[in-house]
């Protein structure tokens, strides 16, 4: 069965239909509300719902006919041939305000980098001084000459 059969037994000897019976045919009959009677009106006017349909001369209401309504709906229930893209991410929440960090906080990382990088380079030198430590003991217990007694240093 046809979309214009379905209409045309839906609303039997009718040749137009208002915005409020488009609204009960495509949303039924409970869900037909003021606002998706509106939303048909404004859709109407845009032009989206029907592509190129237009108020006759003088008209003030919406009369569409029966036959430009069953084509249009027949075109948008058609599949597209474009392909179906994932809807875009949009960001959850709220943004902060603050997007710029400002003057203030570039200081602060900035010496904050300086510091840890003063910090890494005493490791570095307390970490050679302990190896050299290590290499003089070495060196000392492989040696000919008596050890001395007493700490390394």
């Amino acid at each position: 069965m046809s979309t214009l059969d379905i209409l045309r037994e839906r609303f039997p000897g009718r040749v137009a239909l208002t915005p409020k019976e488009i609204a009960q045919a495509i949303h039924g009959d409970a869900a037909a509300t003021k606002k998706r009677v509106e939303s048909i009106r404004e859709k109407l006017d845009a032009g989206t719902l029907i592509p190129g349909i237009r108020k006759g001369k003088g008209e003030k209401r919406w009369l569409v006919p029966i036959d430009a309504l069953a084509r249009a709906l027949d075109e948008r229930s058609r599949p597209d041939d474009r392909p179906v893209l994932p809807p875009a991410l949009v960001p959850v929440g709220r943004r902060s305000r603050m997007t710029n960090i400002g003057p203030r906080m570039l200081k602060w990382m900035e010496r904050s980098r300086v510091v840890l990088q003063d910090i890494l380079s005493e490791v570095s030198a307390l970490v050679s001084l302990d190896e050299a430590a290590i290499l003089q003991g070495v060196a000392d217990l492989t040696s000919d000459h008596p050890r001395k007694r007493g700490p390394i240093m």
